[in-house]
């Protein structure tokens, strides 16, 4: 992953967070991985990080379960 010039710092334990919630959720399908992490209070943009995916996944996640 390539730092960004323009990127903002991330606070030390925000960043410690991050790294235990990708432990915590590396058996689980990135759905309910993106659900429970923002139960938890991630932003979307970190959620889309820790998964690997789009900074818009836990919204396209969500309507996708409001359409079951």
């Amino acid at each position: 992953m390539a730092i960004k010039k323009d990127a903002e710092p991330i606070d030390p334990i925000r960043q410690l967070a991050c790294v235990v919630a990708i432990y915590a959720l590396r058996e689980v399908a990135p759905e309910a991985a993106a659900i429970r992490l923002d139960q938890i209070g991630f932003t979307a943009k970190e959620i889309g990080g820790i998964l690997g995916k789009n900074d818009n996944y836990i919204y396209m996640v969500k309507n996708a379960r409001k359409k079951k």
